[in-house]
This record gives C-alpha cells, structure tokens and sequence, in this order.
C-alpha cells in the first residue's frame, strides 16, 4: 500500500511530486501497489497501481491547546507533534483490514501520523522529506502568532527525539540527506530526477550566455530565492554581460502569491518568466548554467541532481546542498556561492568560460551516475522493502 499526502504520486509536476513518483515506480516493480490518496482526483496511469481511495483532506486535526503544548513533554510518544486524524485513520484501517500489505509506504513523518500508520510499525516505510525539524523551523518563521511562533520552535527542537523514535521502531525510515539518517531503521535515499534523457555538453557555440531556473514558482524558498538572485546578483551580471538571459519556469498552483513578483521579473531585462512548460528537455539544452539560490527550505535540492544529470553546471548556496554535501565538492561538481557577490562570480565564470564549465559538468555527471541515478534509487528501494 502507498498512502499519499496532498501530492498527487502521477502528477510530478514539482521536486516533492516527482519523489513521490518515483517511489511509487520503485515499489511497482516489486509487485502490485494499491494507492490510498488524500488528494482530489488522483487517477492512476501505471499499469499494476490501483487507487482504492482518492478525496482532498489536507486539514489537520483539532488538539486542544493543553494537549498541543503538552505534547511537547512526551517526544517518545510518535504522536507527541502530528496527533492522528481520525478520518484519515478510519479509511486506512478500513483498507488494511481488507487486504494484506506486505508493506506500507507513506511520504512524509506527519501524514504518517494523522493517518495513524504506527500500528504497523513492522510492515511501515515513512520517507521522511522534509524532515519535521526543518519544517517546523521554517514554519515558525512565517507565523506572525507570538504563541504559534513559539511552540512551532520549541517543536522543532523536539522534532528530532520523535523522528529518532519512530525510525527505531519501524521497518524503514528514509532520509534523501545522509546527515539526517537516525535510527536503527533509517536509510538514505537520495532524490534524483525524474527523468533520464540522453544529454550531451553545453556548446557555446550555439548557445547564448543564458541562465535557467526550474521549480514550483509559489513555493516561497524558490520564489524569495529568485527574487534575491534578481535584486541582488543579476545586476552584476548584466554589467559584465550585458547580453545574459535568465529563464525562469515551474508549476503555479497559487498565482496570488507569486504574480506580484512575476511582474517585477518580467519588467527586468534580460529575464523571462516561462511559469510552466512542457519541454523542459529544450530548456536545459539552451542553457549554459542553472541556478539555484536557496536559502530555506526542508527537503533536498531536486534542481541540483536535475542540473548534474544533464550535464548543466548549477549554482546554489549552502542551503541548496542539503543532503548532497556527503557526494559533492564546491568548485569540482557544483559551484557554490555564499553572499551575492560571489554568487555573480561564479555565474559570470560559468557563462564564459567554456572549459571551466565543462570540467564542472562532466563531474558533476560522473557523481549523478554513481549515486544519484535511477538504477540506484530502485536497488536501494527494493533492499528495505524485501528486509526481513
């Protein structure tokens, strides 16, 4: 069984949708999978997957204010931080009783917990992306609730107890950063792209000084994140190459958020807002270098491990290496900026210097293809799942 958040496994229109993706494509192999969804629907386009269950419930339970804080004081409980959700358990359980599940597979520790999965611990494989420290953090800087603001901190340092707890507990626990791994029963599995087409080298010969973005445009690390690149880096690139081009392209579910920073974009010169695009393929083939100028956020940089396998030399910062600082080296696979100044730098070396990015890209590929490829996220896969 596969129990799906609000993503939608078949639509993996964005890095966190694609994980999903691909673990479920990694699961089919091993056998048929039936699919319980807590998003609207979610219809089934792989051969051997069925959805017995597909209706939006992203919702979080009620807890009293005396449980919620009092939760905090009891981090060995798995529920201490994502009490159950007692709809959501309800239709899981209903399932479980009906079928036997060798395994059962769940993205993210809190649905895992409103969907009450802990009672199969033996049989229960929970990726943890986004790890709930991380998450809670960068929650608790968005609420303007003093309370809130509060209690999401304090959680956050809790977090780790409870998500070491359940990773001793369960089957498996998979972690896409090997410095989160915890657990008797944690693993990493790193992301990877969703896709593996044949890519050669860049040809400056045939391409412009262009620049590229990819990912879901309303998610706030990746828009704040352009939107500092654009006031902060691009500037200083123009000035050295006036003829540079930045594209920016990804999935937009709530344009509210994002159009008043797409029409600053669009105003720039030089800068062009795709939103989202079929052939992604043609993008990256039309760049000389992406762009990644994360500086929050909880899962791993699928933007990066796109870049590597495409041959395309990625710029990013300290928070965009997450889960890759263990594979990767600054200036041999990836170029690695830490204040705009040096973020510039290195986008005007990659777009110039044809040698340079060569030798960054070919690395970078070489590291894909070890440890990043779909080959090894599979074997990886099949090995927990087939653990007795």
């Amino acid at each position: 069984m596969f129990v799906s958040d609000w993503i939608n496994p078949f639509e993996p229109h964005f890095g966190g949708a694609q994980r999903s993706n691909l673990l479920l494509r990694a699961i089919l192999e091993l056998g048929e999978v039936d699919v319980i969804a807590f998003a609207g629907g979610v219809v089934s386009n792989m051969k051997g997957c069925n959805v017995l269950y597909s209706q939006e419930m992203r919702t979080f339970p009620y807890v009293s204010r005396l449980k919620k804080w009092g939760g905090l004081l009891t981090p060995w409980n798995p529920y201490s931080i994502y009490p159950t959700k007692k709809e959501k358990e309800a239709i899981v359980d209903g399932f479980v009783a009906q079928r036997h599940y060798d395994a059962i597979v769940v993205r993210f520790v809190p649905e895992a917990m409103m969907s009450g999965l802990m009672k199969y611990a033996d049989r229960l494989i929970i990726d943890v992306d986004d790890h709930p420290k991380d998450a809670l953090w960068n929650m608790a800087k968005r609420i303007n609730s003093k309370p809130n603001k509060i209690y999401h901190y304090i959680a956050s340092f809790v977090a780790p107890i409870v998500v070491r707890n359940i990773a001793n507990t369960i089957k498996a626990a998979l972690f896409p950063n090997p410095q989160q791994v915890v657990g008797r029963n944690g693993y990493f599995l790193p992301n990877v792209s969703l896709e593996e087409p044949t890519t050669r080298l860049v040809d400056f010969t045939k391409t412009s000084p262009r620049l590229f973005f990819v990912g879901r445009l309303d998610y706030g690390p990746n828009y704040l994140g352009i939107d500092w690149f654009v006031d902060n880096v691009w500037p200083i690139v123009k000035e050295h190459i006036p003829q540079a081009e930045l594209a920016i392209a990804g999935k937009v579910y709530y344009h509210e958020v994002t159009e008043p920073y797409f029409e600053k974009w669009r105003n720039i010169n030089g800068i062009s807002v795709l939103g989202f695009i079929d052939d992604i393929n043609t993008e990256y083939a039309e760049c000389r270098a992406t762009i990644s100028p994360i500086f929050a956020g909880a899962g791993t940089n699928i933007k990066l491990v796109e870049s590597m396998q495409r041959k395309r030399v990625c710029i990013t910062t300290d928070c965009g290496m997450r889960g890759m600082s263990s594979f990767l080296s600054s200036g041999k696979d990836v170029l690695v900026a830490s204040n705009a100044n040096e973020y510039a730098e290195l986008c005007i070396k990659a777009l110039t210097d044809e040698q340079y990015n060569h030798q960054v890209a070919e690395n970078a590929h070489k590291t894909y293809c070890n440890h990043f490829s779909h080959q090894a996220f599979n074997d990886i896969v099949a090995q927990i799942v087939n653990k007795r």
